[in-house]
Parts: structure tokens; sequence; C-alpha cells
């Protein structure tokens, strides 16, 4: 069964993709859309630079090959959050922590159907922005404690690429993904951090907005059908 190889060793049933060392899904993703970003967006690799500098420390973009990225994780973090929240108003709590859990993963049932491939990008010049830090006491800012943030510019594009577990993606997960991106290309979320200082915002195509959709009884149907296969 689906969920015993998900939990332990062993091959996967032919009907499940498997998956590479970082679990990244082997086959081509189901769903790709191309972004733009409306603000820059930072994702820091946790390196800093200099601290000496006029401009204070410098946090960096996370890098792969020397190329600007937004890994997989930064996006699965943000789809599954979304998600919990937009499900939480369309139906009962029950069915919705069952939906995520079965597209994003959960400790007692292992991988999700949905993966999301690192976004590399093509950019000739990052944006460098200097700010001040906050005093977290007093709310005003920090004497001599200048920052600078490594971004991706506004306007770059990069594409988002989702992959599902045996193969083609269901009408009904297409939609209620479009749904959270709906939400992003309103500004009600964003990837990466600042998102309080104007990073993070993007851009989403007009033909992926009017597909977005809620389907809650072809949720329901998908969620019982993997119920029944992992019993």
């Amino acid at each position: 069964m689906r969920d015993e190889w998900t939990l332990a060793d062993g091959a996967p049933p032919e009907s499940v993709e498997t998956y590479d060392e970082e679990g990244v899904g082997t086959a081509p993703p189901a769903w790709r859309t191309v972004l733009t970003a409306r603000d820059p967006i930072h994702v820091g690799g946790g390196d800093t630079v200099g601290s000496d500098s006029p401009r204070g420390r410098m946090l960096a973009q996370l890098r792969s090959d020397g190329k600007p990225l937004i890994p997989g994780s930064s996006w699965k973090g943000v789809f599954r959050h979304r998600t919990a929240l937009i499900l939480s108003v369309c139906m009962d709590e029950a069915l919705g922590l069952r939906v995520v859990d079965l597209l994003y993963g959960a400790p007692d049932r292992g991988r999700g159907l949905l993966w999301f491939e690192d976004s590399l990008l093509e950019v000739s010049q990052m944006l460098t922005r200097t700010h001040v830090a906050i005093d977290r006491f007093t709310g005003g800012a920090r004497d001599s404690a200048l920052y600078t943030v490594e971004a991706i510019p506004e306007g770059a594009t990069l594409t988002l690429a989702i992959g599902y577990a045996g193969g083609q993606m269901p009408a009904s997960v297409q939609g209620l993904l479009r749904v959270v991106l709906k939400d992003m290309n309103d500004g009600l979320i964003g990837v990466g951090g600042h998102a309080g200082r104007g990073y993070g915002s993007l851009e989403v195509a007009a033909d992926e907005l009017a597909r977005a959709a809620v389907d809650v009884e072809g949720l329901r149907a998908l969620a019982d059908a993997h119920e029944e296969e992992d019993s």
C-alpha cells in the first residue's frame, strides 16, 4: 500500500511517482506557470557579507551554481499555509486537514502528492537595498544598525513548476493552486522574507487567475479515494 511505502523502505507502487534524494519528483512537473516579480524578492541562504561597510552587513540571496533561486521548500511552505487557510473557510475542518495532508504530506502519512521544483532565475544584475534595523523595545530605528538586502529585482520572471505524484494533476487540485496564486497576485501573500518592507509580491498571468476555483466535491472525492487506497 502507498502508506506503507511512504513510511518505510521498499519499492513504491506503480501508481506513485518516485523522488530523488532531495524529495523532488523525478518525472517532469505536471504544471508550470510563469510569474513576474512585482516587488524585489529575497530568499536568504543564511549568509551575511561584511559588517564594516557603511551599509552594514549584507543579507545574501540564496544561490545555486551562482544563480539566484527560490527553493521548492519555500514554495511548498507558502502554498501549504495558504491552502490550509482557504480550505478552512470552504469546507469542514476535518476534510480540510485531510486534503492538506494528502497534498503536502504529514508525519503520519509521509510524502504528499505535490512536489515543488526550485525556481532558478537568469538575472543580469541583483538589486541591493539598505535598511535600518528596528529596535524591538522602542519600535524606533536602532543607532548605527544598517543592513543591506540582496534581492531578485522587480520585473524578473520565473517559472513555478509543481509535480503531482502519479502523473496528471486533477482539475480540482489545479483550481485550488490557482486560488493560492490569485491571493499571491492580490498581494495577500508573497514569497521570501521582508514582506513588511515591500518584498515578495508576484504577478500571475490572467489566464491562470480566470481558472481559480475551489471544487469542494472534487477534493472530497480525491481524499476519499486515497483514503481507501491507503487502508
